[in-house]
């Protein structure tokens, strides 16, 4: 149960957690526990894509803004997967 509300408002704050990666990598480490212990990783894929399209993926980003949090997110995804299934995936 606690792992479903821990994963639940991690998700939600995960572009916050790209954008400050890596000082936040517990935050990773506690969302990776969260989804290897419960059925959410499906809901975390869309509401993750959903994040970036929405705050990152418009005309007002600049190009390096997009590369480097795009940078960010792949290495934040590797830890909490790394086999790269959800990098790939996103």
């Amino acid at each position: 149960f606690i792992y479903e509300i821990l994963g639940r408002m991690r998700t939600d704050e995960m572009f916050d957690i790209v954008v400050d990666f890596p000082d936040s990598v517990r935050a990773l480490q506690d969302l990776k526990v969260c989804l290897e212990r419960t059925d959410f990783t499906e809901t975390f894929i869309e509401k993750f894509s959903a994040q970036l399209k929405k705050r990152l993926l418009h005309l007002g980003a600049a190009t390096p803004v997009i590369l480097t949090q795009y940078i960010s997110s792949i290495k934040a995804l590797n830890i909490l997967d790394p086999s790269g299934i959800l990098s790939e995936i996103i």
